[in-house]
């Protein structure tokens, strides 16, 4: 069983084994690609095509979703199964428009349920920052949709003519003695003091001691300095997506 979470930044594959208990999906495989520099013939599923069962995708980047599916048609008979159309995420989504939430936050509030069993807060890290809650019945209450790290970065190169463009990474220091260890300083704590602002507005909104599940590229990069993580999930979206798939059996 091989999903595919493409986002905006990066493609997640994962091929998990088809057993039959509807919960149990061991993850064989894990492997992340950055979408504007995907080859297809690295995907390494040459080698697993012969013996997988279906193929799920979700994506939040149509361009490259396209360029996926061509080649799926070419090298694999079965289409593959799309979220949300083919495949319904088991989740109610208790917000005024339900069917414009982003399938992988849904995605991954599925999964983060499944692991703790209560109110949960799911923070995803990537291109945009997503911290969504999951009430104590597995409801999606909704959340917060915030820039991320690579967004702020490219956008204040791009709209402030005189600031150059700066690599993402952890500063040592608060006080930049030159202009990219400021934007590096200002870029990277200034992260880390929104998330862990919004995660404390979202407890106090939904209440009692949630579990803060973290998932998406920057997770682990910020990781030991936002502390209020309790687990980091790299491969989160496509537990949902196996979850939401073995739901229909």
């Amino acid at each position: 069983l091989v999903a595919l979470d493409i986002g905006n930044t990066n493609i997640h594959l994962g091929v998990f084994q088809e057993v039959g208990a509807r919960r149990a999906v061991p993850l064989l495989f894990h492997k992340v690609m950055r979408a504007e520099e995907v080859d297809l013939e690295e995907l390494a599923l040459g080698s697993y095509l012969p013996l997988i069962s279906e193929i799920l995708l979700a994506s939040v980047n149509p361009k490259v979703e396209d360029v996926f599916c061509t080649w799926l048609e070419k090298n694999y008979p079965k289409k593959p199964l799309k979220f949300p159309g083919d495949i319904r995420v088991p989740i109610p989504v208790l917000v005024r428009e339900p069917h414009k939430v982003g399938i992988d936050r849904l995605l991954n509030a599925v999964a983060a349920y499944e692991k703790t069993g209560g109110t949960t807060i799911v923070v995803d890290m990537g291109t945009a920052i997503t911290v969504d809650a999951v009430s104590e019945r597995g409801e999606f209450l909704g959340g917060i949709i915030a820039p991320g790290l690579e967004s702020s970065r490219k956008a204040l190169h791009l709209r402030a003519a005189l600031l150059p463009e700066v690599s993402p990474e952890r500063p040592h220091y608060y006080i930049g003695k030159d202009t990219v260890e400021a934007i590096t300083s200002g870029l990277y704590w200034g992260t880390v003091g929104m998330v862990e602002r919004l995660i404390k507005g979202v407890k106090k909104e939904v209440g009692g001691e949630p579990r803060v599940i973290a998932t998406g590229g920057d997770a682990n990069l910020f990781a030991a300095d936002v502390g209020l993580f309790q687990e980091v999930i790299p491969h989160l979206t496509l537990e949902g997506m196996v979850l939401a798939y073995k739901s229909r059996q």
